[in-house]
């Protein structure tokens, strides 16, 4: 038992090197581009799971209601469910050029897509934004999130 734990500890400090992404991530509002009122107490988890990671976004909306939704994914391009979050009801993952690439689809059409990079020291990671959400003008945001 102890073994399969301490072997389970090890991965998950492996994948958490090789994956910048892992921890948590607050927004920085100062450098963050958003045309409007940009969603507030932004904070985004990634947690390495066994196959994959657990990704969670939680805050409040500019009109201050609560939001949060999440999914479990592997980087590996394949549709994965999306849970909580009225536009988007898949998400893809995918590591190429050294970003992370992260499209989100409602009924099987991309709504959005997210080219997420990482500073070199870790500590910042920004997320280019290509919005087409059903029924609005596409638009582009650039959001900055500080490591905790």
């Amino acid at each position: 038992m102890l073994h399969r734990m301490l072997t389970g500890l090890a991965f998950a400090g492996i994948l958490c090197a090789a994956d910048p992404w892992i921890g948590v991530w607050k927004m920085n509002y100062a450098k963050t581009q958003f045309p409007g009122e940009p969603p507030k107490d932004v904070v985004l988890t990634y947690e390495a799971q066994q196959k994959g990671l657990r990704f969670t976004s939680s805050g409040r909306l500019p009109g201050g209601s609560a939001y949060s939704y999440q999914y479990v994914a592997s980087v590996d391009g394949k549709d994965y469910p999306v849970t909580g979050h009225a536009t988007f009801q898949t998400v893809s993952l995918t590591w190429r050029d050294g970003k992370l690439e992260i499209r989100f689809k409602r009924e099987g059409r991309e709504v959005v897509r997210h080219a997420t990079s990482f500073s070199a020291d870790g500590k910042v990671m920004t997320t280019t934004s290509n919005w087409q959400n059903p029924g609005e003008k596409p638009y582009k945001t650039v959001g900055y999130f500080d490591k905790q």
